[in-house]
């Protein structure tokens, strides 16, 4: 299954800018897991968010997922919106980092098209995640998201415990 990460566009930023370690974490957990994956740094390759959906397209995607800090936030939401509309509907979006971690539920409600949101560290939450949409399981025991059920309602599943040694991984 094809997942593409993306860091936004950042367009006030002309200084130099460093790579996303998140989503560079979460992408080899998930090549390590077999995943085909695609990181795409809007910000450092100077796209706009047409370029970004012609990206998506490009690589056609089973799973998008975008995220960051609450300035980032509206720009991961424009990604999903566009994405369900200009691509398919049946993409899955997953936010996550900080600002959707703490307004989880809120960002659900906010974005009808956004599907799940990953809480806290996301490497082994987001893996899970893919294996479950990969297998076409439900979603219902997946530690640390938040997400939409088939009758539209927002469940919000248990925490996943933080990584106790962050040098297993």
């Amino acid at each position: 299954m094809k997942v593409m990460l993306i860091q936004p566009p950042m367009f006030h930023l002309k200084v130099q800018l460093s790579p996303n370690l998140g989503l560079a974490y979460i992408a080899a957990a998930l090549e390590r897991d077999g995943f085909d994956v695609q990181v795409l740094d809007a910000a450092a390759e100077n796209l706009d968010f047409d370029g970004v959906i012609e990206r998506i397209r490009a690589f056609s995607p089973a799973v998008i997922g975008a995220g960051g800090q609450t300035p980032v936030s509206v720009r991961s939401m424009t990604i999903f919106r566009r994405a369900k509309k200009e691509i398919g509907p049946d993409i899955v979006t997953v936010a996550g980092g900080p600002h959707f971690s703490f307004t989880d539920q809120e960002s659900l409600a906010e974005c009808a098209q956004l599907d799940v949101v990953v809480r806290g560290e996301g490497e082994a939450t987001m893996s899970h995640l893919c294996q479950r949409i990969a297998a076409g399981q439900p979603l219902d025991d997946v530690s640390g998201i938040t997400w939409r059920n088939e009758q539209g309602e927002v469940v919000r599943n248990p925490d996943r415990p933080p990584i106790e040694d962050i040098d297993s991984r």
